[in-house]
C-alpha cells in the first residue's frame, strides 16, 4: 500500500495539499487547503487617551506615555502635539508626515488624509476645507493644533475637564 502526498501555493499564499495512493480507504484523494496565519489586529475595543494641561505624560487605555511637549491653553484653545494626538488615535507612526519645505503636516489613517499647514487656521480632511478658529503652531519644533478638530476628524470624542484640567479623547474603534 501507498500513498502520495502532492502540495501546491496559489498566488494569495494558500496551500492546497492532496492525499492519494492505495492506502487510502475507498481509494479516494484528500484534498485540503491549508490558509496561513493571519495577523491578529491589536484589540479594536473602545479606549479613552487622557491629556493633562501642562504634563508631557498622557495615557492611553489606562498606561502612561511621555511627550516632548506639555498641552496648554492659548487664546481659549486647547493646544496639543499632533503626532501624539495622532498616535494616541491609532494612527501608525510611518502615517504621519512631515513637509519642512511647506510646514506642513499629513496625517493618513484607513480612507482619511487630513493636512494641516504651520500659520493657517483651516483643516483639510480628504481635500475638504475646515476653517478652525485658530492656526496651528509649531512649539519647540513640534506642530501643535487646536485639539478638537483632529480629534473629531480621527474619529474621536472630545471631553473637557476645567476642575482637572484634562481632555479625554474617547475612542471609537
Amino acid at each position: 500500500m501507498k500513498f502520495y502526498i502532492s502540495s501546491q501555493v496559489d498566488s494569495e499564499g494558500d496551500v492546497t495539499v492532496k492525499i492519494s495512493g492505495s492506502a487510502l480507504v475507498r481509494g479516494e484523494a484528500i484534498v485540503a487547503k491549508v490558509v496561513p496565519p493571519q495577523t491578529i489586529e491589536e484589540d479594536s475595543s473602545p479606549y479613552d487617551v487622557v491629556f493633562k494641561i501642562g504634563n508631557t505624560t498622557y495615557s492611553k487605555a489606562g498606561v502612561d506615555n511621555l511627550m516632548d511637549v506639555a498641552p496648554f491653553i492659548e487664546a481659549g484653545r486647547t493646544y496639543l502635539p499632533i503626532r501624539y494626538v495622532a498616535e494616541a488615535l491609532g494612527v501608525n507612526r510611518d502615517n504621519i508626515l512631515w513637509d519642512e519645505a511647506k510646514g506642513q503636516v499629513t496625517i493618513n489613517k484607513d480612507d482619511l488624509s487630513i493636512q494641516l499647514t504651520i500659520g493657517s487656521n483651516v483643516l483639510k480632511v480628504n481635500g475638504k476645507e475646515t476653517i478652525m478658529d485658530v492656526p496651528v503652531k509649531n512649539v519647540k519644533s513640534r506642530t501643535v493644533l487646536p485639539l478638537n478638530f483632529v480629534s473629531q476628524a480621527l474619529g474621536a470624542q472630545v471631553n473637557w475637564n476645567d476642575t482637572t484640567q484634562t481632555i479625554t479623547l474617547k475612542v471609537k474603534e
